[in-house]
């Protein structure tokens, strides 16, 4: 389980790519964007670490469009 490189905390999960561009990049780079929970740092992990999923809100999942 990869460690955040500010506060070397564990709660690692994935971020969401803020453009079609930095997508592409991170695809040819094999990388891709992480958050840490505990600081809210943005960094960049290899495609094959595991991370947890990502989270909305205060720890809950995101609920479904159709109610």
């Amino acid at each position: 389980m990869p460690r955040c490189p500010r506060c070397y905390e564990r709660d690692i999960h994935k971020s969401k790519s803020r453009s079609f561009g930095e997508r592409l990049l991170w695809l040819l780079i094999l990388r891709r964007p992480a958050r840490c929970y505990s600081c809210m740092h943005r960094f960049t992990i290899s495609i094959f670490r595991r991370v947890k999923a990502r989270q909305y809100g205060y720890g809950q999942k995101r609920k479904s469009a159709v109610a």
